[in-house]
C-alpha cells in the first residue's frame, strides 16, 4: 500500500506536518488557515507551529510554511489567496511574475474585479 493510499484510508496515518508540506508545496510554500483546519489543525495546533517557527503569518489567515523568508512567488501567491476569489497579480507585480521586471520587496499589486481593498 502506498503512502497516498494509506492516507486516503486513514488520514491519521500521516503526520500533520507532512500533510501541510504537501499542500504548501503546491502553493509556493503558502497555506491558508482554512486548509490547516481541513487537515484537522485547530487554533492550538496552529499556534504551536507558529511558536516552533514553522508557520509565519503573511496576511490574515495566510501563512508561509517552513521558512522565514518568502520568495517572490510565495508573496504573490499569499496576496492572491488573501484577496479571495477572482484575484490576480497585476501591474508591476505581474511584470515581475512574467519576467519583464525584477521582483520588488514591497507590497504586491493585486486586482480583484468588483471590489476595492488594501491589504498590508
Amino acid at each position: 500500500m502506498t503512502e497516498v493510499q494509506a492516507s486516503a484510508s486513514d488520514p491519521s496515518s500521516l503526520h500533520a506536518d507532512h500533510l501541510i508540506t504537501l499542500v504548501a508545496d503546491r502553493q509556493d510554500g503558502v497555506v491558508l488557515r482554512e486548509q490547516l483546519q481541513a487537515l484537522g489543525l485547530g487554533r492550538g495546533a496552529v499556534a504551536h507551529r507558529r511558536r516552533r517557527g514553522l508557520l509565519h503569518p503573511l496576511h490574515k489567515g495566510v501563512f508561509l510554511w517552513g521558512r522565514v523568508d518568502a520568495t517572490a512567488r510565495a508573496r504573490w501567491r499569499a496576496a492572491i489567496l488573501a484577496s479571495g476569489e477572482g484575484a490576480v497579480v497585476s501591474h508591476r507585480s505581474a511584470l515581475a511574475l512574467w519576467g519583464f521586471a525584477e521582483p520588488l520587496d514591497g507590497p504586491v499589486d493585486v486586482t480583484v474585479v468588483g471590489r476595492r481593498r488594501t491589504l498590508r
